[in-house]
């Protein structure tokens, strides 16, 4: 598989410095607290933040894959083609298929799609910062992935200088961190007083430009930023 990131790497630096900070306009929703009978007419965005899926292509892991219903109660998964993102406005939650539901949402174009409850986000994520997006310990004393508003975050380094723990606790190479072409992160945990490690306080696995494997460190929050859908689309499209 072939990333377009050999020349776009800088561009999306430079989209990160010269865009607001993610936080800036950050109003977090917990989809899983939205009651489904009020959301039909509500704008949403589609994100699959399941992370990385090996037998997609990664340029779709964060597109979300569309259900079609073939007959009578018979439904089949189409390919990913709701880009991460993209904008849709609620028609309706069936429970047709499965125990969580799918959404009836209508595209910008008008046409309708059926997708899994769980892709759809009732605020624009990506304004948030990382670790509002991955708190473990989100309205809880004890930390647990059950509390986090995603399931992962995709992520740039805005600091290129930024070193960090490799998954055995040795630092990492200089200037590793910052050739990372993007980063897929699931778990923040706040620094705990006494235990210098834990400023490192991210759990990510990093991608460097044309490489799809990846290798997981623990990095600061302050040194990463969550990716726009404008950074996401220079990232593979160039």
């Amino acid at each position: 598989m072939r990333l377009a990131l050999s020349c776009t790497l800088l561009a999306v630096a430079a989209l990160s410095v010269a865009t607001p900070a993610a936080a800036e306009g950050c109003s977090p929703v917990d989809g899983r607290t939205v009651d489904p009978a009020a959301t039909s007419g509500r704008k949403a965005w589609i994100y699959e933040d399941a992370g990385a899926v090996a037998r997609r292509p990664p340029a779709l892991w964060a597109s979300a894959a569309t259900i079609r219903e073939t007959g009578p109660g018979k439904f089949v998964l189409d390919p990913p083609t709701l880009s991460y993102g993209q904008p849709v406005t609620i028609v309706r939650l069936d429970r047709a298929q499965s125990m969580q539901g799918e959404y009836i949402v209508r595209l910008a174009d008008g046409t309708v799609r059926r997708v899994d409850r769980r892709v759809v986000k009732f605020h624009e994520f990506w304004r948030c910062r990382p670790e509002v997006l991955l708190d473990t310990t989100r309205g809880s004393r004890f930390p647990s992935l059950e509390n986090r508003l995603v399931g992962a975050v995709w992520a740039t380094v805005r600091n290129r200088k930024a070193v960090g723990l490799e998954s055995w606790g040795a630092w990492t190479p200089e200037g590793e961190i910052g050739r990372m072409a993007f980063l897929i992160c699931d778990s923040f945990v706040a620094e705990r007083a006494g235990d210098p490690a834990s400023r490192f306080d991210v759990r990510c696995q990093g991608f460097e430009p044309g490489k799809t494997k990846a290798k997981s460190y623990q990095l600061r929050h302050e040194d990463i930023e969550t990716v726009s859908p404008t950074s996401m689309r220079v990232l593979f499209e160039g």
